[in-house]
């Protein structure tokens, strides 16, 4: 333990271990672990200032670092993070199913070296520093005559100390030492604790309980026992934002990003799209079981329903992953589908607002045919005004609202809403606006077009 330690003893096991890591090395660069590393160095060279400062730096670093708070510490929850989701290379293999002895056993070792840091808290690393400095204050000083007692005792020269003014020479002409604190509180307001309160209402990760299993028993043994665990919780769930969520997109520099799991809405139109949505779901549950499965083209007008119903396979089949390639982005999936490939999860790859007329599609076809990278845990859904490509063997059509349909789906709405207005006041608010539509030629009634409607309603009753 830390707090047992003498404090140099303490401070070089931490700064030891730092150095031996391998697999785990790049997380050397991340900002927690570079204000550690600073912290260390003042504690080597005895400098209270330095020492706070960096303390400090530590804090914020631990603040700011985006971890999720999981643990009731701040600095476990940034190991947590670097253990289980930050992407290296142990894990990044695991995902593929490919364990590598040589990679395998530089990870145990990263792990055993991770033992000081897990027990590290903000606590025992005050108590290292007000050790340290209460350890260079007690050491004595010496003056004329302990200089040459010393010397006698030890055979060297007795040659007294140089002179009040040559001591004062001397002093000018090095360099100043670090300002070292008289007294280095512990007290809460000088040194922030890294304990806090966990959330219960904290959102899951979509490998939540695979997570939870692997923080339990860490608190319960070592972490070199859970070798082992780690490997098969990234050769299950695979690495990084896959464990975190199932909704992604493109990022602006063609990198995959997560997207919000309150994307999921509770979307209540399969009444209208009841059979579609039926057939649509089982194709599905096909390609998830890795039968025969149909890529699909949903043809429908702007606001129809498209992506909701994409999403809604989402919400019902948890085992999937979906990645929204908006237009634009056809390049940018090219490029990902070696990541997508490799890794041990199915994805529907939804190409919102699709044009065959893409220059890009005719790429993306032929990579993803059996000439090609061909994979089978890919299914494409493309949605689109236009028709379908003969690459889609499945085609479903979103088919404009009926009116009755429409009034009844606004009413829906405004029930969800909380919103009890008088069925004849929607009926004629979606008269009027089927009217108005329908003279300018803009857009069909669609689902879209019935919030519009419920919007309207609400701003009137207010």
């Amino acid at each position: 333990m830390l707090t047992d330690a003498n404090p140099l003893e303490g401070a070089l096991e931490l700064y030891s271990a730092m150095l031996s890591l391998s697999v785990l090395r790049p997380c050397l660069e991340d900002a927690p672990m570079l204000r550690l590393k600073a912290l260390l160095h003042a504690l080597f060279e005895g400098d209270g200032l330095g020492c706070l400062n960096e303390y400090h730096s530590l804090t914020h670093a631990l603040l700011t670092s985006g971890c999720r708070r999981v643990s009731g510490d701040l600095f476990r929850d940034y190991l947590l993070y670097v253990l289980f989701e930050k992407e290296n290379l142990f894990a990044s293999l695991a995902s593929r199913g490919i364990w590598d002895e040589p990679l395998a056993a530089a990870f145990l070792s990263d792990l055993k070296q991770l033992a000081p840091f897990l027990s590290l808290t903000s606590m025992s690393l005050k108590q290292l520093i007000t050790e340290r400095m209460r350890e260079l204050r007690q050491k004595p000083r010496k003056d004329n005559l302990s200089v040459l007692s010393s010397a006698v005792w030890s055979g060297g020269s007795t040659r007294p100390l140089p002179s009040l003014a040559e001591q004062e020479a001397l002093k000018q002409a090095q360099p100043p030492k670090p300002f070292e604190l008289p007294f280095l509180s512990l007290h809460e307001d000088a040194w922030p604790s890294w304990r806090y309160a966990k959330d219960e209402h904290l959102l899951p990760y979509v490998a939540e309980a695979a997570l939870e299993e692997l923080y339990r028993r860490l608190e319960l043994k070592e972490a070199a026992t859970l070798l082992d665990d780690i490997w098969s919780l990234h050769a299950t769930c695979g690495t990084g934002r896959f464990l975190r969520s199932r909704l992604f997109t493109f990022a602006q520099d063609g990198s995959i990003k997560e997207l919000p799991m309150s994307m999921l809405k509770d979307e209540d139109f399969a009444s209208f799209y009841e059979a579609e949505a039926a057939v649509l779901l089982k194709n599905t549950i096909s390609f998830m079981r890795g039968e025969a499965s149909s890529n699909v083209f949903i043809h429908g007008e702007a606001g129809s329903g498209k992506s909701t119903l994409v999403f809604r396979l989402a919400a019902e089949l948890p085992e999937l992953r979906v990645l929204c390639c908006p237009p634009g982005s056809l390049k940018a999936l090219i490029n990902a589908l070696d990541e997508l490939r490799s890794a041990p999860l199915r994805f529907v790859v939804f190409l919102d607002e699709f044009i065959t007329s893409d220059p890009l599609w005719p790429a993306l076809r032929a990579a993803l045919s059996p000439m090609g990278v061909f994979t089978e845990n890919i299914l494409l859904i493309a949605a689109s005004k236009s028709r379908a490509d003969d690459f889609f063997t499945l085609e479903l059509d979103l088919r404009p609202l009926q009116l009755n349909e429409f009034i009844d789906f606004t009413q829906l709405l405004l029930l969800k809403a909380g919103r009890d207005i008088d069925f004849l006041l929607i009926k004629n608010a979606c008269i009027d606006y089927a009217a108005q539509t329908g003279k300018s030629g803009s857009s069909p009634l669609t689902l879209r077009a019935s919030k519009l409607v419920v919007a309207r309603l609400i701003e009137k009753e207010a």
